[in-house]
């Protein structure tokens, strides 16, 4: 029971650590084109062998509006709030 509040701003901590980090999409985008071009330009496609270099952008794509790793946490502290709740009731309802 000592170790509830801990834990809580443990993991409000790092959601919020992990909310601020930067994460660039574009040095990940560059990474993948380098990978792609280093290897063939042929990739099978579902519509048959096509060549990368006259593959276009999809439009409209977009970056999420959080990092996976703040809606982990959350989950992460849902579940912590939750398995509290139901043992404190557990151990109310034995007394």
């Amino acid at each position: 029971m000592r170790l509830i509040v801990p834990l809580f701003l443990l993991i409000v901590g790092v959601g919020f650590l992990a909310a601020e980090l930067p994460l660039d999409q574009r040095s990940l985008a560059d990474a993948n084109r380098q990978v792609v071009e280093i290897s063939s330009d042929w990739r099978r496609t579902d519509a048959g062998w096509r060549r990368v270099s006259t593959w276009t952008e999809p439009s409209g794509v977009e970056s999420p509006a959080l990092h996976p790793a703040v809606v982990a946490s959350f989950q992460v502290l849902l579940v912590l709030t939750v398995s509290l709740a139901l043992d404190m009731g557990k151990t109310r309802g034995e007394n």
